[in-house]
């Protein structure tokens, strides 16, 4: 039963990673090759626009209990703890992003983030494959 909920929330964290993702590419799409006016492409972002801070805050809570269960001890140093910690650091660059300096935009500093969780889960997933 726990590697079900293990395996299941690790999938439920992945696609809540997708969605919450393309968000700014879907947008550079939409803008480079339909000059904004691609209905299905404005509706699924304005949608995913909608729900990304719940979305956000349910990626770091699947990710904790997908943690919890997962054979590593927790906050132990493996990719899956860093991946989770900086999920949590992208919630608190947006909690803390009237605070930040003026010279570079809050969210230039978050997409900077996305890259870098997107690359420590891909890794994370491929480590754990092998």
């Amino acid at each position: 039963m726990e590697l079900l909920l293990n395996l299941g929330l690790a999938k439920i964290s992945l696609v809540l990673s997708i969605l919450l993702s393309i968000i700014y590419s879907l947008r550079i799409l939409n803008k480079k090759l339909y000059n904004n006016k691609n209905k299905i492409l404005n509706t699924i972002n304005k949608l995913l626009r909608k729900h990304h801070k719940k979305m956000g805050i349910s990626l770091v809570f699947t990710g904790l209990i997908h943690g919890i269960y997962s054979s590593k001890t927790i906050l132990s140093f493996n990719l899956g703890t860093i991946t989770w910690v900086v999920s949590v650091i992208l919630g608190l660059n947006f909690m803390l992003r009237k605070k930040l300096p003026n010279y570079k935009p809050w969210i230039y500093y978050h997409r900077i983030l996305t890259l870098i969780f997107l690359v420590l889960m891909l890794m994370h997933i491929l480590v754990v494959k092998t």
